[in-house]
């Protein structure tokens, strides 16, 4: 969920599940997908990870071979739950499934027309459960002459 140059937004009480083997042309470069194949193989995968059985990167190809569609990095990229850039957010009680950032926050910048002052900033992330992604993040923000601007935000009792 990508939310640009906002103001004053409540996201809550949502579900949000990352389909990574939907996510093929980001990730295995146009190979074609077998739905009803590759769910059945994410499920069988999915129920080893929860015994507690290793990495998922390997219990993947364990399960399903070296499928190129599967021979992904430790993570999917480009999974990212909620990208939120703007001023006076507040995210709570979402469950998100990825592999990526569960809520990254980005910078907004001087040429912003809605987010106060051109920054990301009053953001609060609170009551949330994320399962497989890789965390909360302040993320990409470079030096820039545009101002890239990122202040005051708050992740609290979010459950890994």
């Amino acid at each position: 969920m990508n939310l640009r140059d906002i103001d004053t937004l409540w996201v809550h009480d949502m579900e949000i599940n990352v389909d990574i083997l939907k996510q093929s042309p980001s990730v295995s470069k146009g190979h074609e997908v077998d739905d009803e194949f590759d769910d059945q193989m994410f499920n069988v995968a999915l129920q080893l990870i929860k015994k507690g059985l290793g990495p998922y990167s390997e219990l993947f190809e364990r399960v399903i071979g070296s499928r190129t569609m599967l021979s992904w990095p430790t993570m999917p990229l480009n999974t990212d739950g909620i990208d939120p850039y703007g001023s006076n957010v507040l995210i709570e009680r979402v469950n998100i499934t990825n592999y990526d950032d569960a809520v990254a926050v980005k910078p907004s910048h001087k040429y912003s027309k809605v987010a106060k002052d051109g920054c990301s900033q009053d953001i609060v992330v609170r009551d949330s459960n994320v399962k497989f992604g890789v965390g909360m993040t302040i993320g990409s923000v470079p030096p820039s002459q545009d101002h890239a601007c990122v202040r005051r935000v708050t992740f609290q009792d979010i459950n890994f």
